[in-house]
């Protein structure tokens, strides 16, 4: 008997979204995606730091992972010099403690 390897969900989505903050260049400078109780994904929540001029290609983005994965999408977006200005807020402390770096620009 064999059986079919099922790919891990949260994998694909990590994958997916690395693949996206890479094709954006120069206007993406941090994505981290923020994990849940003990590592889990229960759902996609994401700070992003990047131009203005990507936020309609990032919503779109987002509304597509929420209709392949069915698991609810929250962002949090900065441009550059909002996250300099905000870089020790708790909600943005949170996110570099608890997630995940899944893309910075050098």
């Amino acid at each position: 008997m064999f059986y079919s390897q099922r790919k891990n969900p949260n994998d694909e989505i990590i994958r997916s979204i690395k693949l996206f903050a890479q094709g954006l260049g120069n206007n993406l400078n941090i994505v981290i995606l923020k994990k849940g109780r003990n590592d889990t994904l229960p759902d996609i929540d994401l700070l992003v730091v990047g131009s203005k001029n990507i936020k309609d290609e990032l919503d779109e983005f987002l509304d597509s992972l929420f209709f392949k994965y069915s698991k609810p999408v929250s962002l949090s977006f900065f441009t550059p010099e909002q996250y300099k200005r905000l870089h020790e807020h708790p909600i943005i402390k949170k996110y570099r403690e608890q997630g995940i770096v899944l893309y910075e620009r050098k």
